[in-house]
């Protein structure tokens, strides 16, 4: 009985062994990656990769819209500093109509330029721009300022709405109120005067 039991004992340890040998190895270490994050300005960026089938992606966090008292002087580059120009959708200006018509002068390129113009008018941006053909020379000018302020108020300025007394005597509707039942709780009864 005893060998019999150790017999069954192998056999389930082999065929144990066995079917763990023979099942493939899976690399769980591998599956879909991804890195989000968002610039300065608020905007997200990033995306998601295979750990197997390619390496980790370089993400370029998008620019921030310039205000117009930036794009007047021009950024001073430092040792080290890295300028790279990029070319992206435009964000606020919609592409050129391709069944417009061809430029009438002697430039003939067939290259759209997008301009996106950001006007900061009393604490507030407003986006104005368009897209044309580089030998167009387009130029757009700002939108008038038409941004209403905002009031604020200050101690001293603000308008206060004060309870005033009516002179002689006030007609007041009768009350209809019972006595408060001696059986609640006092904090549950109506002041006498109400």
């Amino acid at each position: 009985m005893a060998l019999a039991t150790v017999r069954y004992n192998l056999i389930v340890l082999v065929s144990f062994t066995i079917s763990t040998l023979a099942t493939p190895v899976v690399r769980r270490e591998c599956g879909e990656t991804c890195f989000n994050s968002t610039n300065e300005c608020g905007a997200a960026f990033g995306g998601c990769w295979d750990d197997c089938v390619q390496q980790r992606p370089t993400f370029t966090a998008p620019l921030c819209p310039a205000s117009i008292a930036e794009t007047t002087s021009p950024a001073t580059p430092t040792p080290g500093m890295t300028i790279a120009i990029t070319s992206a959708h435009p964000l606020i200006t919609p592409g050129p109509d391709p069944n417009s018509a061809a430029p009438t002068s002697g430039c003939v390129s067939g290259t759209t330029l997008c301009l996106d113009l950001l006007l900061e008018c009393q604490g507030r941006n407003i986006m104005y721009g368009g897209c044309d053909d580089i030998c167009s020379s387009k130029t757009y000018a700002a939108p008038p300022c038409s941004v209403t302020p905002v009031p604020t108020l200050w101690p001293g300025n603000e308008t206060e709405a004060l309870p005033t007394k009516a002179k002689g005597k006030v007609n007041r509707p009768p009350t209809t109120r019972t006595p408060c039942n001696p059986d609640k709780p006092r904090w549950m009864c109506a002041p006498l005067d109400w």
